[in-house]
């Protein structure tokens, strides 16, 4: 996104320390929602438009599958 304190580099640290398990997903300035009071920035937030096929939607299923999926598959329950 277009948030501009945000370099290339921010990927680095946690490239290094989670090697081939770190997905780097850069969401364009286009996955914002256009009725949204703050321009687009470099966080996954209420701001981004949450719809099937959209990238923040594919960001919100990747974090499923690699966060609580493995969970739900052993029969873990939070309770």
């Amino acid at each position: 996104m277009s948030y501009q304190r945000c370099q290339d580099a921010r990927f680095a640290l946690p490239r290094e320390r989670l090697g081939d398990s770190f997905v780097a997903v850069e969401l364009d300035d286009s996955a914002a929602n256009p009725n949204s009071l703050i321009p687009p920035h470099s966080v996954l937030t209420e701001h981004l438009i949450d719809e099937p096929c959209r990238p923040t939607r594919q960001v919100l299923d990747l974090f499923h599958r690699r966060l609580l999926a493995p969970t739900e598959a052993s029969g873990a329950t939070d309770h």
